[in-house]
């Protein structure tokens, strides 16, 4: 019996030793130009990679802001396949027709609303954005002393 617990405590003492540690990091300001992002004066790939540094400040408007982003972008994203769903679906196949002139305006409807989602996900984004350089760049304690104040674009 002594073994046994003698074992788990060992076990438990190794698992804490190899457990994963936190390591703080300063945030750096992000850069926007068109639809390109820059984290660290190093472009980001996807606005998707900046949900680290955006959502670890907790601030209520960015949170809503990156939501609201990845809401509209996902909801592009599935209103591209309405002409895809179109053809798959039985509505040329149970007697009426395929209707080629239907077909292309909802290729166009599909495209026009997808950029337009992606457009206005992106202005959500950029607000994000705008709050989260201000929250970082700004100190947030009452301690006298200057601070510099820039909008980036």
């Amino acid at each position: 019996m002594n073994v046994k617990i003698l074992t788990c405590i060992l076990a438990l003492a190794c698992s804490s030793l190899c457990a994963q540690r936190l390591k703080t990091v300063e945030l750096k300001p992000i850069y926007k130009q068109g639809f390109r992002y820059y984290y660290d004066m190093n472009r980001v790939r996807t606005p998707f990679a900046l949900q680290v540094p955006l959502l670890s400040l907790n601030d209520e408007e960015i949170d809503r802001r990156y939501k609201n982003f990845t809401l509209l972008s996902d909801a592009g994203s599935i209103i591209a396949f309405a002409p895809l769903i179109y053809i798959i679906s039985g509505t040329y196949s149970s007697g009426t027709g395929f209707n080629p002139d239907t077909f292309l305006w909802l290729i166009l409807a599909a495209f026009g609303l997808d950029i337009t989602l992606d457009l206005f996900a992106h202005n959500q984004l950029r607000k994000g954005i705008d709050r989260y350089n201000e929250l970082i760049v700004v100190p947030s304690s009452g301690t006298p002393g200057l601070a510099l104040r820039y909008k980036f674009r």
